[in-house]
């Protein structure tokens, strides 16, 4: 069984919108893009869908992953919140850096990114752009309080224990065949699966009380 399958929605020089759909069932919208102007209009438009009121107690959950073509290098950053997902092409961008939107959005304590192994992410971000995000939250933390062998557990792992979700991820796709510019329908699931699932598992394991 494939992780999903994805649906082009429209595809333009610098950004490419698809429909991607996984195997449980989970369905969002994927940007695919290097240009800051269009990572600054997807935050804008996920502060306007996802902000809660002022008044409102917690914080909007963001799956964060980044993928890096060298130990110190980000070549791609994925961010999914509800149905909205980001995969941004950070090392085929052309503007001078990343858009000050994405630092205001990482910064913002309204929001808590969560990841598996995040802190290692959260700190390449700094060191590569300066970026500090500033609430995180690790998800295998999050899943030991519940059940402490999960502690060191992967991504895989975790959806498997804590949603009863396999993820199969083919062999036949290479991880160098997601730094192309132009990404292949077929390897977008692929390009946003982590963030989508750290999502996922960060809105089940920051609010449930236990794992059964």
């Amino acid at each position: 069984m494939e992780i999903g399958s994805a649906q082009l929605i429209n595809q333009l020089a610098d950004v490419t919108a698809a429909e991607v759909t996984f195997c449980n069932g989970h369905r969002v919208t994927t940007i695919i893009t290097s240009t800051a102007g269009f990572v600054a209009g997807w935050i804008n438009e996920v502060i306007q869908s996802h902000m809660p009121p002022a008044s409102a107690n917690g914080r909007v959950v963001v799956g964060l992953h980044v993928r890096h073509y060298r130990s110190d290098a980000i070549a791609i950053l994925q961010l999914c919140v509800g149905n909205q997902c980001l995969i941004y092409q950070l090392m085929h961008r052309r503007d001078a850096g990343p858009p000050d939107r994405l630092y205001e959005f990482l910064d913002d304590d309204r929001f808590c990114f969560t990841g598996v192994a995040v802190e290692r992410a959260v700190n390449m971000l700094r060191m590569q752009f300066g970026h500090t995000v500033r609430v995180w939250a690790d998800l295998g933390d999050a899943a030991s309080r519940r059940r402490a062998d999960l502690r060191w557990a992967g991504l895989d792992q975790l959806a498997r224990e804590v949603m009863g979700v396999v993820i199969m991820r083919t062999n036949e796709v290479r991880w160098s065949s997601l730094l192309v510019p132009v990404l292949p329908m077929e390897h977008v699931p692929l390009a946003c699966v982590d963030s989508v699932f750290s999502y996922e598992l960060g809105m089940i394991l920051l609010s449930s009380p236990s794992i059964s």
